[in-house]
């Protein structure tokens, strides 16, 4: 049996669907679906260099790309320290939607703006590890319904803008977070399918979301 490098590591504290193998990749399935966050990044991370829109528009493909090194090195370890890495990426484009939707409602020097970011990532950083246990998911999950109701403020302000890529962004979150429910629940999926699995399918298709996000938010930065 092939001996895990990971094991001696204190484990994570969220188990998915897919069980734990003894070896370097743990939950494959859950690991490898990481890549399309990573190639999403550097798809827009290209698209921005070329674009040239303001330095907040960068913290998108660049936090997508810190997903997906972050989470998949959470699941190939099932280990609490890759567990904290991943949620600081997933804070970190939180509080980027929580702190940009804010700008476009309340106009704010950018040394305001970027004191408001980094102080949402960390108190959100500072409370998972205060709370721990389950509590990672639901304070992203929290900064992302603040972002949205934010968003729909701005719709009823003066703003006008085109909001299809929003809609196909939030109605693709949608439909991975069912996903990312059933697998939790351990439902429909078998644990030892180490190729698909619910959780993988979260991975992917929030990572296209992004592609959606960065368009949308494109015509504000």
């Amino acid at each position: 049996m092939i001996q895990s490098p990971w094991e001696k590591l204190t484990p994570a504290t969220v188990k998915y669907c897919e069980n734990n193998l003894h070896a370097w990749v743990r939950q494959p399935a859950n690991t490898w679906s990481n890549l399309g966050y990573v190639l999403v990044g550097l798809w827009l991370y290209a698209q921005f260099k070329v674009q040239s829109p303001s330095l907040w528009m960068g913290i998108i493909p660049i936090t997508a790309i810190a997903v997906g090194i972050t989470s998949g090195l959470y699941h190939a370890s099932y280990s609490f320290v890759f567990q904290v890495a991943d949620l600081a990426s997933m804070y970190l484009f939180s509080s980027f939607l929580v702190t940009f939707n804010l700008k476009r409602l309340v106009s704010m020097p950018d040394s305001v703006s970027y004191l408001l970011y980094f102080g949402l990532f960390l108190a959100s950083f500072v409370a998972f590890m205060l709370i721990r246990k389950r509590s990672g998911f639901l304070i992203f999950a929290a900064q992302v319904l603040v972002a949205m109701a934010l968003e729909v403020a701005a719709w009823f302000g003066s703003e006008t803008a085109s909001r299809l890529n929003y809609v196909v962004a939030i109605a693709l979150l949608a439909v991975s977070l069912v996903f990312w429910i059933v697998d939790y629940k351990g439902r429909f999926f078998d644990p030892d399918d180490h190729v698909l699995q619910g959780h993988a399918v979260w991975h992917l298709l929030s990572a296209i979301c992004l592609l959606f996000i960065y368009r949308y938010y494109l015509q504000f930065g």
